[in-house]
């Protein structure tokens, strides 16, 4: 007898376009914030980076799934992995943004 497994069980990972788009401006922001850019370029890198890592969590909520350290969690069989991981990908995504921000608007030097 053959075992079926739900489509719930089964780990789709993300759309395609989304992730490359999320991918490409993670990896710009990593470009253009690295030690021999100018100010102004290292906080519009944070900027992208912190965008990009709410949009990876964004989707994670939509699918259910999301990459706990290095594997797969689902929101149904493992909740509080799930959400400890969109959590922590909230925060570091909304921390990037507000610290770019600031930095932008001259609040405190980077």
């Amino acid at each position: 007898m053959v075992n079926q497994v739900s489509q719930e069980d089964e780990w789709e990972g993300y759309p395609t376009g989304r992730t490359l788009l999320c991918a490409a401006m993670f990896f710009g922001g990593l470009y253009l914030s690295q030690k021999g850019g100018d100010v102004a370029s290292r906080e519009w890198g944070s900027l992208l980076i912190g965008g990009a890592a709410l949009l990876f969590t964004i989707m994670d909520v939509r699918s259910g799934w999301a990459v706990f350290y290095h594997r797969p969690v689902s929101r149904s069989k493992e909740p509080k992995l799930f959400w400890a991981s969109i959590g922590t990908g909230s925060a570091l995504g909304a921390g990037f943004i507000v610290f770019s921000v600031g930095a932008m608007l001259g609040y405190w030097n980077p």
